[in-house]
């Protein structure tokens, strides 16, 4: 609860914060994100709610990194709108969920970088994999891409610290698991960012503000193809 009520602080400063980013926030391995773009195929960022997501795309984008983030709408639309020109006027840019298959595809294409959260509940286009020991559905989206359009994947946190400076930080790209079999391969792929997640999650339970999600509902997991 406590991460919660300090996410809804820091949103409000974003304004103030994004004037003079580098006061507020530090940022650790920025190089991996410029290497991965080296290869001219866009980034992929996966995250989870954990610390302050908005102030993750607002430091990122203070560095010059072209970053983009799926957003899942918010019911009241004068909310939503708000969030949207908050990201806008920040640098970081907004995916409306519908449409961000073929939105993000395109992004990647033009070598930007698409960010991902992966610890909610997914309804569909899903994989079930492990996440603090009972399966979870969890989008596949990060791992096709990795797999048909060979797109670095790098994991992404924002840590919050009380009395200085917050913390940004990328991790190194993840290895590709590639075997022929694409259905094994996204589920193996999918379970190894999962896995990071839970493993930074543990460390810091108080900074995950999904404790209220129902994370774990169960779901019937529909035949995968190459296709979708």
């Amino acid at each position: 609860m406590t991460g919660m009520v300090d996410f809804f602080f820091e949103v409000i400063n974003i304004p103030k914060i994004a004037k003079n980013s580098g006061k507020f926030i530090e940022t650790h391995g920025e190089e991996y994100v410029w290497k991965a773009l080296e290869e001219k195929k866009g980034l992929i960022l996966v995250l989870a709610h954990f610390g302050n997501w908005e102030l993750m795309g607002v430091a990122a984008a203070a560095k010059g990194i072209p970053i983009h983030a799926i957003g899942k709408p918010v019911k009241n639309p004068f909310i939503y709108n708000y969030i949207k020109r908050l990201r806008g006027s920040t640098g970081l840019r907004n995916i409306d969920r519908k449409g961000a298959v073929k939105k993000t595809i395109q992004l990647l294409k033009e070598n930007q970088v698409v960010a991902v959260l992966l610890d909610a509940h997914a309804k569909s286009g899903f994989v079930n994999v492990d996440f603090f020991g009972r399966q979870a559905a969890t989008f596949r989206f990060p791992a096709m891409l990795a797999l048909k359009y060979g797109t670095p994947i790098i994991p992404t946190f924002y840590y919050r610290e009380r009395d200085k400076r917050s913390i940004l930080a990328f991790g190194e790209p993840f290895p590709l698991i590639q075997t022929g079999d694409f259905q094994a391969d996204l589920t193996a792929n999918t379970q190894q960012y999962v896995a990071t997640l839970e493993h930074e999650i543990r460390k810091r339970p108080s900074d995950w503000t999904l404790w209220g999600h129902n994370r774990w509902r169960q779901e019937a997991v529909q035949p995968l193809s190459e296709e979708n």
